[in-house]
């Protein structure tokens, strides 16, 4: 079960959320989505996490589903406004910190754009420790990676997950993860015909179980 919240980004914007909310919570997990989808794909995943005692969050970014300048808002959006993004990334947590789960225990998942956001955060937030990146790019709308990627420090990780379907997303993934410093726990999977982003879930069943085996191990 969840509820709708609302969050308030430190530029001012209002945006709303799914709370899949747990008492005394092992953790807590961030889920970003990809353009154009919302918060609602990532609802199946959240359950599973909740079911097993971690608490999450799915955000509509700003610009998407009922959050400031939704549902259709980011067709206008330049890259500044894209790579702003991230600060709904430090409304999140900041949320989940309010429920007395420390940042060392929030892990992020991210696809698509989402993905590059989420390896932007892990990289810079020294707390974080765990992500989750669904069909990452080198460049999405100038959130770049392989500058990011080569940040991380000893004891974070990163699982990778693509497809070869999806266009250079393998590609991607390699470069990355070769890139990924030496210290860091990294673990990618590459499907044959799984797609892009959050549509990895309906088409691949083990997908799911993979990223919560990862981030709750």
């Amino acid at each position: 079960m969840y509820s709708q919240v609302e969050l308030r980004t430190s530029d001012g914007k209002n945006l709303s959320a799914n709370l899949f909310e747990v008492q005394n919570a092992k953790g807590g997990v961030v889920f970003l989505h990809m353009m154009p989808a919302t918060k609602a794909s990532y609802t199946d995943l959240a359950q599973k996490f909740q079911d097993l005692g971690w608490e999450g969050i799915a955000v509509d970014f700003r610009g998407h589903g009922t959050s400031d300048g939704g549902p259709e808002g980011y067709l206008e959006f330049g890259d500044k406004q894209h790579q702003e993004k991230y600060l709904d990334i430090e409304a999140a947590t900041d949320y989940l910190k309010k429920h007395n789960i420390s940042e060392d225990k929030i892990s992020i998942i991210g696809a698509s754009i989402g993905a590059n956001l989420a390896l932007k955060y892990l990289a810079l937030n020294e707390k974080i420790k765990s992500a989750v990146l669904l069909s990452p790019g080198i460049n999405y709308r100038g959130v770049t990676t392989k500058d990011l990627v080569t940040k991380l420090s000893n004891g974070k990780r990163i699982l990778f997950i693509g497809s070869e379907d999806d266009n250079y997303t393998k590609e991607c993934i390699d470069e990355l993860y070769g890139l990924t410093p030496e210290g860091v726990e990294k673990q990618k999977q590459i499907y044959k015909d799984a797609g892009h982003g959050t549509t990895m879930f309906e088409r691949k069943a083990d997908c799911a179980e993979i990223i919560i085996n990862f981030i709750t191990k």
